[in-house]
């Protein structure tokens, strides 16, 4: 395998899918690869140099020219989320756990203040004495905002959002988003957005749509485990078999409460779509005795009801 791919594949979050890849040797078409750089990549930088590499090792024009763009609109991003304008300003959100759905605010005039913040609540927190840490899943985020015509005792007073850089724990730089108007006028796309109805290569439909066609490594009723929305570990149950062309999988996940076959017949709407390349097929001795009996119950219900 390829070095380049070899370590594109490597930064797919599932070991399972990741051990299945190396297995069958399944290939990748080269947009998947794009694809895959993009989303797996841990990095801002990381992301920018995995798609750097791609432009070595792929031939087809249209796929070089497509990368040359991302890489072109995350440089404008960047430097328009840097870039101090009339009326803006820069709110830095701490997110401190995954569990927590709002986060602290603090605002800054300037960039470069907000960044210097974000280093300087970092030391704050790695100090020995007062027993506070980074959380593994701690993000940071600097919104670009501007400050609405309202006057300032104003009730609605309010302030509209462009755009953020998101930082991860240890402060590094994990993603950069603008708004879709903003990031169109500033690339010169001619889009509005409309994916669904859109059949061109562009970095929208590539980031949005594009299904990879990963190799089949999950079963019906598989016990999985998978990090839902707040990034906490998660267990579920596959309830339709993985086919060649599925990138996310319908799964039911154990935290919901079932406590009677009644309850069961509602779980199919109590549902998740997971991410393949996130799902770690488990042992069922990794669970409660709790989980264990659900789990096992559950298998029984979805067998005699044919689901």
């Amino acid at each position: 395998m390829n070095n380049i791919i070899e370590k594109i594949i490597n930064n797919i979050p599932s070991k399972d899918l990741k051990k299945c890849i190396i297995t069958t040797k399944h290939k990748f078409d080269d947009i998947e690869l794009v694809k895959m750089a993009y989303d797996f990549s841990t990095t801002y930088y990381e992301r920018l140099n995995n798609l750097n590499d791609l432009l070595l090792i792929i031939k087809d024009a249209k796929i070089i020219n497509l990368i040359n763009d991302l890489l072109n609109i995350e440089g404008k991003k960047l430097e328009y989320i840097k870039k101090q304008e009339e009326n803006s300003f820069y709110d830095v959100l701490v997110y401190e756990n995954p569990s927590i759905y709002d986060a602290s605010h603090y605002a800054f005039k300037t960039f470069l203040e907000a960044n210097d913040f974000i280093k300087t609540y970092i030391d704050t927190l790695t100090k020995d004495g007062e027993g506070f840490y980074e959380d593994e899943n701690i993000k940071y985020q600097i919104c670009k905002r501007f400050f609405n015509n309202y006057s300032i005792n104003d009730f609605e007073y309010s302030t509209d959002e462009v755009g953020y850089a998101e930082y991860i724990k240890g402060g590094i730089l994990f993603d950069v988003s603008l708004n879709i108007e903003i990031e169109n006028e500033l690339c010169n796309q001619n889009c509005d957005g409309g994916c669904y109805e859109c059949n061109n290569i562009c970095n929208n439909n590539l980031l949005l749509d594009l299904a990879i066609k990963y190799p089949p490594f999950l079963k019906k009723y598989d016990l999985i485990k998978y990090k839902n929305y707040y990034k906490k570990s998660t267990y579920g149950i596959i309830l339709m078999e993985q086919r060649n062309d599925d990138s996310s999988v319908y799964c039911i996940p154990l935290n919901m409460g079932f406590f009677s076959e009644n309850e069961f017949k509602e779980c199919h709407v109590i549902h998740e779509h997971i991410e393949v390349a996130k799902a770690e097929l488990v042992n069922i001795n990794e669970l409660t005795q709790y989980q264990k009996d659900l789990y096992k119950n559950l298998v029984i219900f979805f067998k005699k009801e044919n689901y």
